[in-house]
């Protein structure tokens, strides 16, 4: 657990020593410096979709403009 920004580094030394093969990451820490750190120490990394647009390897989570427009929709059948 990544606690703040300043530990980044140490944390992925820590990281690279254990072996870890993949991470999550949390869009409340600096995401293009995990993108970064995650390619230089070579562990795969998956975030929100803001994460790969940084760098990242993968992104999880709904996309919002697509949800954005079925809700639309949607209000338009009740209205």
């Amino acid at each position: 657990m990544v606690r703040s920004a300043d530990e980044l580094e140490s944390d992925f030394t820590d990281i690279a020593k254990w072996r870890v093969e993949a991470l999550i990451v949390q869009p409340s820490i600096s995401q293009e410096r995990i993108a970064e750190l995650a390619l230089h120490y070579r562990v795969a990394a998956a975030g929100p979709q803001s994460f790969v647009q940084l760098g990242g390897l993968i992104s999880y989570g709904a996309d919002a403009e697509a949800l954005y427009g079925r809700g639309a929709a949607y209000i338009d059948k009740i209205l």
